[in-house]
């Protein structure tokens, strides 16, 4: 498992931008690659239940930006 911290700060370091993974998977729901937030949802408790680290709050608040998108 990463350390998002040390990540963060070693890309910023060689000036490499970091995004965290609902923020990928929101352009993807703008892009119309992910067609609804239904879709949004299965695809991140997937990336979850095979081992993506999200809090409950964390989680409930990209659904709730999920729905902003569309």
């Amino acid at each position: 498992m990463a350390n998002d911290k040390q990540a963060i700060e070693a890309a910023k370091e060689y000036g490499i931008e970091t995004r965290w993974f609902t923020e990928i998977l929101h352009d993807a729901l703008k892009g119309n690659y992910i067609k609804t937030v239904e879709e949004y949802v299965k695809t991140l408790d997937a990336c979850i239940k095979e081992g993506l680290y999200l809090s409950k709050r964390q989680r409930e608040k990209a659904i709730q930006q999920a729905y902003s998108v569309r």
